[in-house]
């Protein structure tokens, strides 16, 4: 009878130091995030100034970036704000909100967000026109915009200097599949089968971009399922295709870089 009043202590005690463990966390989380918001709400004020001309007169062109980079700064903002009422709240599971969507005029939107990028690194983003007409999808915007800017991102990091990140979209069935095809390191075969893991990086991605979570990959593919579809990839160093990171089938040519592919569902009418 003692031993069981002594571990019921020592786990209300236990308990009661994880709720404060967690309630500093919170905190730490609350107050890095203000403060991002505030930088963010600083600089889309700045931006409002030079888009209404307070600061000067902007060419057309220059009118046209800072608005891009004005909307973006918008969208952090409300992405943050969330963060902030979740942490708040202590509620954290995801919303999605399907609508019909474009997902060329979708996609052109966020290769915007990499042009800097590309340009430092030499590469170029091609966006292959589509062979038949793209219907549209019935999507969570920004939670498949989260998708690609995962997939460009890995496809520039591990890359080739000066090589061409390829994206094509083709309808299928009663899906629209999309591919974005980079010429970089590839993945090892050891490594297919865990590549959609939580926190799995391979030895070589850490040799070639030392920061990482290893959650991207796991993210996208979770949100890709999520809207029913389907994620898979083919690799260019040993036998390479793997769907959904299970059905191995093609070989690839050594050194050729790795597609990701992913469909989702088209909107009914």
């Amino acid at each position: 009878m003692f031993d069981y009043f002594r571990s019921k202590s020592s786990l209300i005690a236990e308990n009661k130091k994880l709720k404060e463990e967690n309630a500093r966390h919170r905190d730490i989380v609350s107050a890095n995030v203000h403060q991002l918001r505030t930088s963010l709400t600083a600089m889309k004020w700045v931006l409002k100034m030079l888009l209404d001309g307070d600061m000067g007169k902007v060419t057309v062109d220059e009118k046209d970036y800072i608005k891009k980079i004005y909307e973006r700064a918008e969208r952090m903002i409300c992405l943050v704000t969330s963060v902030l009422e979740a942490n708040k709240t202590g509620h954290l599971e995801e919303k999605y909100s399907f609508k019909k969507t474009d997902i060329i005029t979708l996609i052109q939107d966020t290769l915007v967000d990499f042009s800097g990028e590309a340009f430092k690194t030499e590469m170029k983003l091609s966006l292959k026109k589509p062979t038949d007409v793209i219907p549209e999808v019935m999507i969570d915007n920004e939670k498949i915009r989260v998708v690609f800017q995962n997939l460009i991102e890995n496809a520039i990091k591990y890359g080739n200097k000066g090589s061409t990140v390829e994206i094509s979209v083709a309808s299928a069935g009663d899906f629209v599949e999309v591919a974005i095809a980079d010429n970089g390191i590839g993945i090892d075969e050891h490594d297919k089968e865990k590549i959609f893991d939580r926190y799995f990086r391979s030895e070589k991605a850490r040799a070639k971009a030392p920061i990482g979570t290893g959650l991207g990959l796991y993210m996208t593919k979770r949100i890709i399922e999520t809207h029913g579809g389907t994620m898979w990839f083919d690799s260019s160093t040993g036998t390479g295709s793997t769907r959904a990171s299970t059905e191995l089938s093609r070989t690839s040519s050594p050194h050729a870089g790795t597609t990701f592919h992913f469909t989702v569902p088209i909107a009914r009418k």
